[in-house]
């Protein structure tokens, strides 16, 4: 999933979290007086993994644990258990827990620095073509103002794409074996 400065990349990232979706967004700055790069914040340093609350060094991942409805039917938060690496303190041994409401755009389901996060951003770019190929052969949601539509309004864009989905569909119908006419008469013997 990629999100945009458009459609609010904070819930997305919140409702990421609170359901245990791993997020595979690229870093984005969130105003303009954010750095061009991520930097290391008071919850959290450049890898995006928490801060240790006792002596402020870096951590390792335990476990995490997304929003769940306790018994009382109250919404409990998503939260995720990390260990210091440094253990400097004697509190730095146990395992420590934060919530990923304090910094949505941090704490995610899945460390940046994993393997697993590593896989998903490499095979995530490869299903990202298909928007643009829709773009650039059907005319849905164009740059250009040569085949823009003269017609404004969302309903004319979404019957562009529609129309753009049925044509991809045809094909996928015809290999099935959809459309083709049985004969009415018997085979010969």
């Amino acid at each position: 999933m990629v999100a945009g400065r458009g459609c609010g990349f904070e819930d997305v990232y919140q409702f990421n979290s609170e359901n245990g979706i791993g997020t595979v967004v690229p870093y984005r700055r969130a105003d303009q007086h954010e750095s061009v790069h991520r930097s290391a914040t008071e919850m959290v340093d450049k890898l995006v993994r928490p801060w240790s609350k006792h002596c402020g060094g870096s951590s390792d991942f335990v476990r995490y644990a997304a929003a769940t409805a306790n018994k009382r039917g109250e919404k409990t938060a998503a939260r995720m258990w990390f260990t210091c690496r440094a253990k400097a303190k004697p509190n730095c041994d146990r395992e420590q827990s934060i919530l990923c409401k304090a910094a949505d755009r941090h704490l995610l389901p899945v460390w940046r620095d994993e393997d697993a996060y590593t896989a998903m951003r490499n095979n995530h770019f490869s299903y990202e073509h298909t928007r643009r190929d829709m773009r650039i052969q059907y005319g849905v949601a164009p740059d250009s103002l040569a085949i823009r539509p003269k017609r404004i309004g969302i309903a004319w864009q979404q019957l562009r794409a529609s129309a753009a989905v049925l044509i991809e569909w045809l094909p996928v119908y015809q290999r099935a074996g959809f459309g083709r006419r049985k004969s009415p008469l018997p085979p010969a013997s």
